[in-house]
């Protein structure tokens, strides 16, 4: 029983002692009308190399980057007008937009961190290979079959709407819908 109350004594008294503070900053908080259509999440590794002034292990550096993308495709719903006309019995949807890249979030993993002894890296060499593998991995992703994808799901959902309106003798219309091009999309920013 006395080994076990020092051990627990001392078990206490060499535990290192952390204190840490959080502060919630509330930056921007608004109402938006988004609809979600699409999501794609793509994943890449990197492996990033630099030789010192010598090609000798001591001046070189080198770093792997596990990189996951999340990217979300829809509609910014926030310029369209409905109109309800009672006497023709339509629900009429004006200005529907055409998708747009909602989110983009990378989240990426540092493994195999080498560093020489004459050279290492500094947390601003890091977070410029970042943002660069970030930009990398960004236009290689195929935001043409996304954008493919969001808008038929915007036509299957429009259908549904559609479909639950005639139960009930009305009609829905979308007037002014874009002609999409699949090759570029937009960012809402």
């Amino acid at each position: 029983m006395l080994g076990w109350l020092s051990k627990a004594y001392f078990d206490q008294s060499f535990a290192p002692d952390f204190a840490e503070r959080t502060v919630l900053i509330e930056e921007q908080i608004r109402k938006i009308a988004q609809l979600a259509t699409a999501e794609g999440r793509y994943g890449q590794m990197f492996n990033h190399k630099e030789t010192g002034f010598l090609d000798y292990p001591s001046f070189n550096k080198s770093v792997i980057i596990d990189a996951d993308a999340r990217v979300v495709v829809g509609f910014d719903l926030e310029g369209i007008h409905i109109e309800a006309d009672t006497k023709t019995k339509r629900l009429i949807v004006h200005n529907w937009p055409a998708p747009i890249e909602l989110a983009y979030e990378v989240d990426m993993r540092y493994f195999d961190l080498d560093q020489g002894l004459f050279n290492s890296f500094e947390s601003k060499e890091l977070n410029d290979i970042k943002a660069r593998m970030g930009e990398k991995l960004r236009n290689e992703i195929d935001f043409e079959t996304l954008n493919q994808q969001s808008y038929e799901q915007a036509e299957d959902l429009l259908g549904i709407i559609h479909g639950n309106l005639m139960l009930s003798g009305w009609k829905l219309e979308v007037s002014k819908r874009p002609e999409i091009e699949f090759s570029e999309l937009p960012v809402n920013k």
